[in-house]
């Protein structure tokens, strides 16, 4: 039988920056859970975006990045 919530991951994220995500996650009038995975994703996607860039550079020989 497989989990249910097979990508479900419990987080510390210490007093300090779960009061910073709470803190705009009651101005954005969502949970603490939600902004939290925003702030993830929109990390992930911006590390995704960063390394492409990166890759191309190389790959092109170019001495200076390309921001797209």
């Amino acid at each position: 039988m497989q989990d249910k919530h097979k990508y479900r991951v419990s987080v510390y994220l210490g007093k300090e920056l779960y009061e910073q995500i709470s803190m705009v996650a009651e101005f954005m009038g969502v949970g603490v859970a939600t902004m939290a995975k925003i702030l993830l994703n929109t990390g992930y996607e911006l590390s995704k975006q960063l390394e492409n860039q990166t890759k191309e550079v190389i790959t092109n020989g170019k001495q200076q990045s390309k921001v797209s």
